[in-house]
């Protein structure tokens, strides 16, 4: 009785044990897009037009090298 009552309780934990893993993947994807939409996102955005302004910059300098020379 006692064997089965312990092979009942370990069942138990171990489906406790993995509604809590699959909970703790859905906060970890969450965090995860939020992380990426809040943080990465604006910061790929930012650098992407400093590259712009940069390239531009540059060009409009090798123009004005080219008109001196």
């Amino acid at each position: 009785m006692r064997a089965q009552h312990s092979s009942k309780l370990v069942t138990q934990v171990e489906q406790s044990v993995a509604r809590l893993l699959e909970q703790v993947g859905d906060v970890v994807a969450d965090l995860i897009v939020k992380v990426r939409q809040e943080l990465l996102e604006p910061f790929i955005a930012a650098a992407n037009e400093f590259r712009k302004n940069l390239i531009s910059d540059l060009k409009e300098l090798i123009n004005q090298s080219v008109e001196q020379v």
